[in-house]
Order: structure tokens, then sequence, then C-alpha cells
């Protein structure tokens, strides 16, 4: 049988901020808290697999990967769009200090 647990990260992410003053800037998220997930394995009646237990069962984690992978994408989508807009950042400063000189 299986004996793992997933664990899902709760409370969601904030930003750090830098010095004193009231500026916007970050410098990094923080996670606020950690919870491990304590709902039941999906049991699912296979007699012949060898992790059944005695009843026939086996336990198979409580995972539905649909919900993984649609957050896996939105997080690689929102790490390419800070990119973008760094690089854009990056760009516009070259510009000005082009201007400047």
């Amino acid at each position: 049988m299986r004996t793992g647990r997933s664990a899902r990260i709760g409370g969601g992410l904030r930003c750090l901020r830098r010095g004193g003053g009231g500026a916007s800037a970050c410098g990094g998220v923080h996670v606020e808290q950690i919870k491990q997930d304590d709902s039941g394995f999906r049991k699912v009646y296979e007699p012949n697999h060898p992790d059944a237990g005695k009843d026939g069962y086996v336990q198979f984690p409580n995972i539905d990967l649909s919900t993984e992978y649609v957050n896996a994408l939105e997080a690689s989508r929102a790490y390419e769009a800070n990119v973008t807009t760094m690089e854009v950042t990056k760009s516009m400063i070259n510009a000005t200090l082009r201007l400047i000189a």
C-alpha cells in the first residue's frame, strides 16, 4: 500500500519589501504557510493488484493531474510574463541612457 501524502501550499505568497520606504519594489516572495493535506487516499477495487490490501482495494494518491497541470502552466506563464517585463524594462533604460548620452 502507498503511504505518502501530498503537501499543498496554503496562505499564498506575499511581497517582501526592501528598505524602510513605501516603494512598491519587491525583493522577492515569501511562502506564508505550507500545510499537510489530510484528505484521504482514492480507493480503487483491484484485488489482483500487488499493492492491494486485504480488502482488495488499492490506495492511490489524492492528486488531480489536470489541476496540477493547470497550476504548473499558470506558474510557467507568470514566469514568462515576468521575464518579458524585465526585458522591456531593460531596453527602456538602455534607450533612456542613449538619449541622455
